[in-house]
């Protein structure tokens, strides 16, 4: 172990590179360094995946839009908290909300006529017909199913 970080610097850059054989020939520094950039890359993005998949994976987050925004903010300003202290912290501070499972969703984006529908009815303007825009029509209708799915009390 070495006694200063100067002593350290030095015993990194002259130990050989994982693999490198005595007598096998020589490696570059920059092939050295190269070969370690690439596997602390591959070592630090793969944790980075990992956590943000136990993030947003953590149960009472899993599912609830809102609470994946929080958690992905928070996860965000503190890269260096735990994946278990930002689901935690989300889950607690941010109170009520249910999630919503796959069939309800599924249900509600089939019964919305999904929006690529809404997209390929408003690439044909219909205005230069004489017809009432796509646009148009598009908002009085769904103006008119929120009135009917959310009648004013």
């Amino acid at each position: 172990m070495a006694k200063s970080m100067l002593a350290a610097i030095r015993e990194a850059v002259v130990t050989p590179p994982e693999g490198f054989a005595a007598g096998s020939g020589s490696i570059s520094p920059e092939a050295a360094y190269d070969r370690a950039y690439e596997a602390s890359y591959k070592e630090g993005t793969k944790l980075a995946g990992d956590r943000w998949k136990a993030i947003m994976g953590a149960p009472g987050i899993a599912g609830n839009g809102e609470r994946m925004a929080k958690a992905l903010d928070v996860g965000m300003q503190f890269p260096d908290m735990a994946a278990a202290d930002v689901a935690s912290f989300v889950v607690g501070h941010l109170g009520g909300g249910t999630a919503v499972n796959a069939e309800a969703y599924e249900a509600i984006r089939l019964s919305t006529g999904g929006i690529y529908s809404a997209i390929a009815g408003l690439a044909r303007p219909s205005a230069g017909r004489g017809e009432a825009s796509s646009w148009k029509t598009f908002t009085e209708a769904r103006n008119a199913r929120f009135e009917v799915e959310n009648p004013s009390p």
